[in-house]
């Protein structure tokens, strides 16, 4: 009878994920800090990214009008 052995492995890593939110079609995202507690939620500091939600008819109107 052979032997069920396992292969120690390594952990798994979770996907880094970022605190993100939209407004009037601009993503935002949140600064990243090091420190903690109540003096951090009242500093968060929010960034735009050079991305804009666009619903998903004007992409395939869009796409449907290059062809």
């Amino acid at each position: 009878m052979m032997e069920n052995k396992q292969k120690d492995s390594a952990p798994t890593k979770g996907i880094p994920t970022r605190f993100v939110f939209s407004k009037d079609n601009q993503v935002y995202l949140k600064k990243n800090s090091e420190s903690a507690g109540v003096d951090l939620l009242k500093n968060e500091e929010w960034f735009p990214v050079n991305f804009h939600w666009k619903p998903a008819r004007q992409v395939n109107s869009t796409l449907l009008d290059r062809l």
